[in-house]
C-alpha cells in the first residue's frame, strides 16, 4: 500500500538531530512555528504546507517502518522556477538514490512529481533523509509538498527452467536417447 509522507512532517528533535536548515527562523512563517525548518501554505492538490527556502546542505529526516522488504517506488512532489536544484534520499546514512534533479516547473507553486523507481528497502525500522544537494538559479533547491513510497515496479521475475520429466537426465557409462520433443 502506497504511503504519502508530507514534508512538514518530520521527525522530533530539533535542529541538527531531526532536520538541518541554515537559518533559526521558520521563513514560511507557518505550521511548525518553533522549528526552523521554512514552512509555507502550499496550493498543491490537497492544500496544506509545503517545506520552501531550502538551502543546499539542508536535510529532512524522518522515521519509517518497512513492513515487507522489497523494491519501491519514491514519488515527489516539486516546484520550482528554474531547474538545476537537486536532492537525494538516504536509508539509515547510505544515499539510495543518487542526486534527483527537480526540473523547471513554471513556479514555486507549480507542483509536479518526480519518480525514483526500485529503491530496495530491508524490512524493520529506518530513518529516511532527504539531503538536499545543489541549488537552482535562485538559490534555492526547490518547493517539496509531499513524498509517496509505494511497492516497486519491476517485472516479474522470468520463469525458472525445470526438467520435463521432473528430474535431469542421467547421462553415464550407458547410452541415453533423448526424446527432442521433452525438452
Amino acid at each position: 500500500t502506497p504511503t504519502t509522507i508530507q514534508f512538514e512532517d518530520f521527525d522530533n528533535g530539533g535542529e541538527g538531530v531531526a532536520y538541518h536548515d541554515v537559518d533559526k527562523a521558520n521563513l514560511g512563517g507557518s505550521y511548525r512555528t518553533n522549528e526552523g525548518v521554512d514552512i509555507q501554505p502550499t496550493s498543491d492538490a490537497g492544500g496544506g504546507y509545503n517545506v520552501g527556502y531550502v538551502k543546499p546542505g539542508e536535510w529532512l529526516e524522518y522515521t519509517a517502518n518497512v513492513a515487507t522488504a522489497g523494491n519501491y517506488d519514491f514519488a515527489f512532489r516539486v516546484a520550482a522556477p528554474a531547474s538545476g536544484g537537486t536532492f537525494d534520499v538516504q536509508i539509515d546514512g547510505a544515499n539510495v538514490t543518487g542526486a534527483l534533479a527537480i526540473p523547471n516547473t513554471g513556479g514555486w507553486q507549480n507542483w509536479q512529481t518526480i519518480t525514483k523507481t526500485n529503491v530496495a528497502l530491508s524490512s524493520g525500522q529506518h530513518v529516511i533523509r532527504i539531503a538536499f544537494i545543489a541549488a537552482n538559479s535562485s538559490g534555492s533547491v526547490g518547493n517539496f509538498n509531499s513524498f509517496t513510497i509505494a511497492p516497486g515496479t519491476l517485472p516479474p521475475p522470468p520463469p525458472t527452467q525445470t526438467p520435463f520429466l521432473g528430474a535431469p537426465l542421467e547421462i553415464g557409462s550407458s547410452p541415453i536417447t533423448i526424446q527432442v520433443e521433452d525438452f
